[in-house]
């Protein structure tokens, strides 16, 4: 949105800015929602800084997008964190961004986003980090629970009845559509 900082728009709608994922995802048509996963990656992640350079290397052979987007932080080790990265200390992370259309699909050639996604989410888990929630995820619930640490969250949601009335993380954070029928689809592409 270029004209989001000039004063015709920020005076009147400057309050809707930025726009919650929620939303965005939420006016999606099923055409469109399809195009932002499968002819797009928008994945944000965080994993022990001393894995960046094996982290860029990854980003680089699944997707050939630059530039990444990538700052230190640090993950605090504290009681109720759903992140499984529990080291018994403050960790030094680096968050790694990846936006932007995977080169064979800028050169017009098929390409699996799916299944590189999903390869993604596998090095992540590896390496004991997590993908941030509002990015889409590929996982299965298995594969969800061994990023993150859903015991606690589950506990209390049984003992408030939220598990009765509100859907679970795993559900909160999967994309509505059908990721599998993607995969099985892809299975078939040849890529040049």
């Amino acid at each position: 949105m270029p004209f989001g900082n000039d004063a015709w728009f920020r005076y009147p709608f400057g309050w809707s800015l930025p726009p919650k994922m929620s939303l965005l995802k939420g006016s999606h048509t099923p055409e469109t929602r399809e195009a932002s996963v499968r002819k797009q990656v928008y994945q944000d992640l965080a994993f022990p800084f001393a894995k960046l350079a094996e982290g860029v290397d990854v980003a680089t052979e699944l997707f050939d997008i630059f530039p990444l987007l990538c700052y230190p932080c640090k993950l605090r080790d504290v009681p109720g964190r759903m992140v499984r990265s529990h080291t018994g200390a403050d960790t030094a992370f680096i968050n790694l961004g990846i936006y932007g259309v995977p080169k064979p699909l800028r050169s017009g050639r098929p390409f699996k986003t799916v299944h590189a996604v999903r390869e993604l989410e596998a090095w992540i888990r590896s390496v004991g980090g997590f993908q941030h929630s509002y990015c889409d995820s590929f996982q299965t619930e298995e594969e969800f629970g061994q990023m993150f640490d859903t015991a606690l969250n589950a506990k209390l949601r049984k003992q408030y009845g939220a598990d009765r009335a509100f859907v679970g993380v795993y559900e909160k954070t999967r994309p509505e559509v059908d990721v599998m029928a993607w995969m099985a689809e892809e299975k078939g592409w040849t890529e040049n």
